[in-house]
């Protein structure tokens, strides 16, 4: 026993000696790194660990490995592994899973890197739902590797055979392609292998080629940062090759050097080494081939070596970076598709829709089951658009506009063939706001008003100055509730910004050469709070639409694709009035009504104020703008900087909190809710001064309590 003993001791000993000795090689921030330590080591026999292609912090402690070999989805506490076959479960039909990535507590992301498919499965491997299509268009596929899922609810997807990030919002909704467009041909993305998202939402994307390339965009596309071999090289100093990378809450880049078997801490920004370890070899702290990494709770890292088979668990030193602050989003996911007969189609507010059927010269409303409800008075001859709001319905008829209530009752038509005010020539779209009505005169180059009564009010033409043309070939109008005026041009493929005194302020779409430029416009419409929705066709994208709020675009959705979610050739878009947005478009080749969550973002709450008391603490604040902002949330905390606990919710601008029970918060903030359940930005900290007062008498802090 003694023998044993003594060889124990020498070999944790000669262990010991030797992770002091690898970390000290860096050569760079020893004391920092002194403090790396090893915590675990997970082997296994044969080669369940030689195929390892992710790695993801689970619940709990626990760590989440990816075989990519054998399709098998393992969940280790501790060195004990629980197994999950995601070929035998039927969530794949071939094993090769390359990305992982975690929705929410029970549930994550896989990418079939064969199968050119995304799935959702719970904890025990079992398949939600899954998304995906091979191809080049926007919207598809071509070997997804790594994949990463923001804060904001949006996928990025590693797509390497079409040489870009894929980003998309629950349900495969496509939102947008990072790394080609309008980026410097030398720069922009070859086959990339992983894509990590940071709390800025800014995108960290890995390239194997040239010794390894990591490129930095923010969330709408533009490069921020770029390091290639040399700056890692100079980082290390000696040659490098970078073989795979992960990133922290902190916003710090690691990097794992194949040539020197380093793991290497940097600060992309700057591009400064804040520390590193390891070395080459076989043995506890060295490193042939890390296939994966994953920060872990705690300030640790997960490092998967296939060529060693193994995955060492490390301590990392301290360091004085801060967690990144959270930036915002919109996304997008899909609600429901509407199966319907019909020409074009527009959901009406309580998810009812409107069927305009050419062919049969009819009009319908519908339930969201496809069950028609009534079919509306009197004939048509050349059904052509409607519109919709609280109180009526207008429905372009040839070039009649014709007038309805809600229940498809006729009240009576106006219009008429001619280029005299008040007469309409080939009128392809119209609009109801308010009290008026707003009319796409197309033959006539111009935009026409009439009143809810039908009766004409004015009109905005082009002048007579040819060379100041406003319209070309007006198509489609929408106003929105300040009175600004949108204006769809067909033939300058631009949609035209007016003031309400009828002035131009901008135009949205540039010209053929510009990145912004629409290859075709079909249709545009507006919400309540004065955001633009514009559907059309851009380069690789025929099917997309884009949301502006004033000149701005915030969010883009939709792409060509099959599936539920996909669209083929739509015609139409309509935004019924309610708490949570529903974009609805209608696709005439599959003839269904396609609708789409928009997740808009409640903004940041202002103007918190906290009185309190012995018995409670009351709350108050401004209200947040926006149709969608449905109620707010409260937090507290006893200290400032501590963990803020989630304590009640509320529909109006005030809160009572009770102060009894073991937690008596004495900070707190509050922030605003969509009626799709997103949380947007806190608001400021407020101190309840009484309660910190009232604890200080309470604890014989007299002084201070005064």
């Amino acid at each position: 026993m003694k023998l044993i003993s003594l060889r124990s001791r020498t070999y944790v000993l000669q262990s010991v000696i030797q992770i002091i000795i690898l970390i000290s090689l860096s050569g760079v921030n020893t004391l920092a790194n002194a403090s790396v330590s090893l915590e675990r080591t997970i082997k296994e026999e044969g080669d369940s660990l030689a195929a390892v292609s992710a790695l993801l912090a689970g619940n709990e402690g626990r760590l989440l490995v990816l075989d990519s070999e054998k399709g098998i989805f393992s969940e280790y506490k501790g060195k004990a592994a629980t197994r999950y076959n995601l070929v035998t479960k039927k969530v794949f039909e071939s094993e090769d899973v390359r990305g992982m990535a975690r929705l929410d507590e029970n549930s994550y992301l896989v990418s079939n890197s064969d199968a050119d498919v995304i799935a959702l499965i719970d904890g025990e491997g079992n398949l939600i739902q899954k998304f995906g299509e091979n191809g080049s268009r926007e919207g598809q596929l071509s070997d997804p590797e790594g994949i990463d899922w923001s804060h904001n609810g949006r996928l990025y997807v590693a797509d390497k055979g079409n040489n870009r990030i894929s980003v998309f919002g629950l349900d495969g909704v496509f939102i947008k392609a990072i790394g080609q467009i309008g980026i410097a041909e030398e720069k922009r993305l070859e086959e990339p292998a992983q894509v990590y998202v940071d709390l800025k939402e800014r995108v960290i994307v890995f390239e194997e080629r040239n010794n390894g390339i990591v490129s930095v965009f923010d969330h709408d596309g533009k490069l921020l940062q770029r390091l290639i071999d040399k700056d890692f090289n100079k980082l290390a100093g000696g040659e490098t090759e970078i073989i795979n990378i992960t990133i922290d809450d902190k916003g710090l880049l690691y990097a794992a050097d194949s040539n020197n078997g380093r793991i290497l801490q940097i600060d992309w920004q700057t591009k400064k080494l804040v520390s590193s370890f390891g070395s080459k070899g076989e043995q506890r702290g060295q490193f042939e081939k890390v296939n994966a990494m994953a920060v872990l709770p705690g300030n640790k890292i997960a490092v998967a070596d296939i060529e060693n088979k193994k995955i060492e668990i490390y301590r990392l030193p301290k360091n004085s970076y801060e967690v990144l602050k959270k930036f915002y989003l919109p996304t997008v996911a899909y609600e429901r598709s509407i199966k319907l007969d019909c020409t074009k189609a527009y959901r009406l507010r309580g998810g009812n829709v409107l069927c305009l059927d050419v062919e049969n010269n009819k009009v319908a409303s519908y339930k969201s089951s496809g069950k028609k409800v009534k079919d509306f008075e009197g004939e048509f001859s050349d059904l052509v658009a409607a519109s919709i709001d609280d109180q009526d319905i207008v429905i372009l008829d040839g070039e009649k506009i014709k007038y309805y209530k809600l229940d498809g009752r006729m009240r009576f038509e106006v219009g008429g063939s001619g280029d005299e005010d008040g007469k309409l020539d080939s009128p392809k779209g119209l609009f109801l706001a308010k009290e008026k009505v707003y009319v796409a005169d197309t033959g006539n180059d111009r935009i026409q008003i009439f009143s809810r009564d039908g009766i004409y009010l004015d009109k905005i033409t082009n002048p007579e100055d040819s060379e100041n043309t406003l319209f070309k070939e007006p198509l489609s109008v929408a106003v929105d509730n300040s009175g600004n005026m949108f204006v769809l041009d067909k033939e300058t493929k631009q949609v035209l910004v007016f003031s309400p005194d009828r002035k131009l302020l901008y135009r949205i779409g540039g010209t053929e050469d510009q990145p912004d430029a629409y290859n075709e416009l079909y249709d545009i419409a507006v919400d309540d709070d004065a955001n633009l929705y514009v559907l059309g066709a851009i380069e690789g994208n025929e099917t997309t639409v884009q949301v502006f709020n004033g000149p701005i675009k915030i969010v883009s959705f939709g792409a060509q694709v099959e599936g539920r979610v996909g669209l083929d050739t739509p015609v139409a878009i309509s935004i019924p009035k309610a708490s949570k947005t529903i974009v609805s478009v209608f696709d005439k080749e599959l003839k269904t009504l396609k609708n789409y969550k928009f997740k808009q973002l409640p903004s940041k709450p202002g103007g918190l104020r906290v009185r309190g008391s012995i018995k409670d603490t009351q709350l108050s604040w401004n209200k947040v703008p926006g149709s969608y902002t449905s109620r707010y949330k409260v937090y507290g905390a006893r200290e400032k900087e501590g963990e803020y606990k989630y304590l009640t919710d509320v529909s109006g601008l005030n809160a009572t909190v009770e102060n009894k029970g073991a937690f008596s918060p004495r900070f707190y903030r509050i922030s605003a809710v969509s009626g799709f359940s997103v949380e947007g930005e806190p608001s400021n900290i407020r101190e309840d001064i009484f309660r910190a007062g009232y604890l200080d008498y309470t604890e014989g802090k007299y002084k201070k309590a005064r």
